[in-house]
C-alpha cells in the first residue's frame, strides 16, 4: 500500500523514472511508460518528452498519439491512465 517508483529506458536509451501511487501498476510499451491508477473518470494524461502535459478524456488515445508511440518517435515519455474502480470489477 506504499508509493514506489518505476524506472525504464526511453527511446534514446536514457534512464527515466516516475513515482507510482499506491495501488497503481506500470509497464512500458515501445519504451513509453504507462501507469494505470484509480481515478474518478476514465482519462489519459500524456506527458511529452519536453514536460508538457496533454489530457485526453475517455480511454482511447488519439490516432496521432498512438502512431507516435508505436513508431518510437520519442514524443511521449509517460502516459498516466485513470480507471474508475467500477470498471475493474467483473459485472
Amino acid at each position: 500500500d506504499d508509493a514506489s517508483s518505476f524506472a525504464w529506458l526511453d527511446v534514446s536509451g536514457a534512464k527515466q523514472t516516475c513515482e507510482l501511487p499506491a495501488g497503481s501498476l506500470a509497464f512500458t510499451c515501445c519504451q513509453v511508460a504507462i501507469c494505470y491508477q484509480l481515478g474518478d473518470a476514465p482519462s489519459i494524461e500524456l506527458e511529452h518528452s519536453g514536460g508538457q502535459i496533454e489530457v485526453v478524456a475517455g480511454s482511447e488515445l488519439p490516432p496521432d498519439a498512438s502512431a507516435a508511440i508505436f513508431e518510437r518517435r520519442g514524443t511521449y515519455r509517460l502516459l498516466r491512465v485513470a480507471v474508475p474502480p467500477a470498471e475493474l470489477r467483473p459485472s
